[in-house]
């Protein structure tokens, strides 16, 4: 879930990302939620910053343009370096 959290009065735009809480499925131990962003539509994806509590569902990010459209997924890597699939 992705919304624009901007105030249309300030000049700090942001972006609101949120997700499910990981629940672990294996022997694995949660390690981290990696978020990545592009500005293509489903392709070049970069680790753009990580999240190390597992109970935290959401990002804000405070480092876009107004005139830029960004594109994220969000993944889960365990304490094994495993990562999972990214987001839809």
């Amino acid at each position: 879930n992705i919304q624009d959290t901007s105030n249309p009065a300030s000049t700090n735009p942001r972006e609101f990302l949120s997700w499910t809480v990981n629940t672990n499925t294996t022997g694995s131990t949660f390690s981290k939620y990696n978020i990545f962003r592009s500005t293509t539509t489903n392709t070049d994806y970069t680790l753009f910053d990580t999240i190390s509590s597992q109970a935290q569902n959401y990002y804000i990010d405070a480092r876009v343009s107004s005139t830029t459209v960004y594109y994220y997924k969000v993944a889960v890597t365990d304490t094994d370096g495993d990562e999972s699939g990214y987001s839809n």
